[in-house]
């Protein structure tokens, strides 16, 4: 069974996307994020064989069912775990192996932010298919992070000792792989949306590659961008 993951936070304003608020104002940056998260469940509902939805803070089930009702029984949602990225991350595969789905046991789990709305289900499927000949693939983001990792078989650990939120994750988790001897695969690089410049990135490659499904998403951000310009 190939399970897909996706991290998500609670959309309040001063909660989500604080460097973005800076420039655009905390209402417009959470309105941004909850787009980007409202087309992702959209886009990726038919991706592998089980999707979850791992939500944070735990008081915000019913907010998160709300926004998966047009996709039915296409998402779980569980909240995630306490503490640091890196655990929080560890739980989730170490959950998402143990658990058994209608008798099938999970063999490859591909986990997602939610703040990367160019992932599409080509490139998930493409980590799950790296994964029949490798440990672990990532993807990476320009900012020295990744927007994606997966894991098949069974947890291998690649996150304690990474300091996280900082210009070093990718090369860091590389590193204990090669380490560890953990056989790795990477996909193309892909922003995710931290700061205003990556937001205009994002309004650039959209209107460049249209999809009519991200009607929503890109009026959602051609709002933002210009409070951004009028500041």
């Amino acid at each position: 069974m190939d399970h897909l993951g996706m991290f998500a936070k609670y959309w309040a304003p001063g909660k989500v996307k604080t460097r973005l608020a800076a420039k655009i104002g905390e209402a417009h940056a959470a309105q941004i994020y909850h787009a980007m998260l409202s087309y992702l469940v959209q886009s990726l509902q038919s991706v592998g064989d089980r999707r979850t939805i791992a939500f944070t803070p735990t008081d915000t089930q019913t907010q998160f069912a709300t926004l998966c009702d047009s996709v039915a029984e296409s998402w779980d949602l569980t909240p995630q775990a306490d503490g640091a990225l890196g655990r929080r991350m560890t739980c989730f595969f170490k959950s998402s192996f143990s658990s058994d789905i209608h008798s099938f046991a999970t063999r490859n789990v591909v986990l997602i932010g939610s703040d990367c709305p160019t992932i599409t289900p080509a490139l998930c499927s493409q980590a799950f298919d790296l994964l029949r000949a490798n440990d672990v693939v990532l993807g990476p983001t320009p900012d020295g992070g990744y927007y994606l990792v997966a894991m098949a078989k069974q947890y291998r650990d690649v996150f304690s000792g990474i300091t996280f939120s900082t210009e070093s994750v990718f090369e860091q988790t590389i590193s204990k792989m090669q380490r560890d001897k953990i056989k790795y695969a990477l996909l193309p690089p892909r922003e995710d949306v931290d700061e205003y410049s990556n937001l205009v990135d994002l309004h650039k490659t959209m209107t460049q590659n249209p999809i009519p499904d991200q009607k929503d998403l890109m009026l959602t951000i051609q709002a933002a961008l210009s409070t951004g310009r009028s500041v």
